[in-house]
């Protein structure tokens, strides 16, 4: 983690006097409960969790029935209101069933003879959260392991424990690198009580951020809307430009088309009155002709009846 010497020194101010606690596991203490409790722990208080295993001993017989029931059955026994109680369910009966398949019984002794690096990996493998599993290695196998939950990782970089960038696993590796194995579980529990007492103002701190991200959700979307707009206005704008090309390039060729008409019919009409009047000048000429022919006769008429006057006088 970025700064983490810097961190280190804040955090040792908060586990003043964590070096003389000493707080030792139940010898007793049953490693599958122990699981249990550590999966509705995560991001919940106490007294919710406390809650939560009374209604498991009250509902089930034992820890097999348990591990057989439906998740959607153990939420509504939770109800809605519990952290996280969907998930929390599926991981819960997925870590038990596979437990159950690895010993053909609802023991974790099998557990005992691996390294405590194998263990948490195993652990995950069957489902546990990163905190779940954490807290099953300390108090059940005497390894080294602190629970980390967003609540407290939350809490943590709202003080100035940790970084402000610091996710869950950035957190938990720097706590587990700064607080010894023999103080894991004391640790553990003044992490609980300090998540507790910050618990008001971290909701409150939840409650800006949230009205900060809807806040900004809403200007976004309203930028998205105004975007949207303006692009759908160019499109429109641009299909606009393109009707009224096309609809120029149309009247054009529209135009030309008649006009390329009106020339085409021209052309024929001055063909067609060329071709008359040929065809009419023979005609016209013949009249010609025959006019001429018949001025002639009359006075050829009159010129004979002349001569023959002359003859007889």
């Amino acid at each position: 983690m970025k700064d983490a010497t810097k961190y280190e020194k804040k955090l040792k101010k908060l586990l003043t006097g964590l070096s003389s606690v000493r707080v030792a596991r139940d010898a007793d203490d049953d490693p599958v409960r122990t699981l249990i409790v550590a999966v509705m722990e995560a991001n919940a208080t106490t007294k919710l969790v406390q809650k939560a295993m009374d209604i498991f001993e009250r509902q089930f017989v034992d820890f097999n029935e348990l591990r057989v029931a439906q998740p959607r059955e153990i939420v509504e026994m939770l109800g809605k209101s519990y952290p996280h109680a969907r998930e929390k369910a599926s991981k819960l009966t997925a870590a038990l069933n596979g437990i159950f398949q690895r010993a053909s019984d609802l023991s974790m002794t099998y557990m005992e003879s691996m390294s405590k690096r194998d263990l948490r990996r195993h652990l995950a493998e069957i489902g546990l959260s990163a905190y779940a599993a954490a807290r099953v290695v300390t108090l059940s196998f005497d390894g080294h392991g602190i629970p980390v939950d967003r609540d407290l990782a939350e809490t943590l970089r709202m003080d100035g424990y940790v970084a402000p960038g610091a996710d869950l696993d950035d957190v938990q590796g720097f706590l587990e690198r700064v607080i010894p194995q023999k103080r894991a579980l004391a640790a553990h529990q003044r992490f609980r009580r300090f998540v507790a007492k910050r618990a008001e103002a971290l909701a409150k701190k939840r409650k800006i951020e949230e009205t900060a991200r809807l806040a900004a959700e809403r200007k976004a979307a309203k930028a998205a809307e105004a975007i949207k707009a303006a692009e759908a206005a160019k499109a429109a704008e641009a299909a606009k430009a393109a009707a009224e090309a096309e609809a120029k390039e149309k009247a054009k060729a529209a135009a030309k088309k008649k006009a390329k008409t009106a020339s085409a019919r021209r052309t024929k009409a001055k063909a067609a009155s060329a071709a008359k009047k040929k065809a009419k000048r023979p005609a016209a000429k013949a009249i010609r002709k025959k006019a001429a022919k018949k001025a002639k006769r009359p006075a050829a008429k009159t010129a004979g009846a002349s001569k023959a006057r002359k003859k007889k006088a």
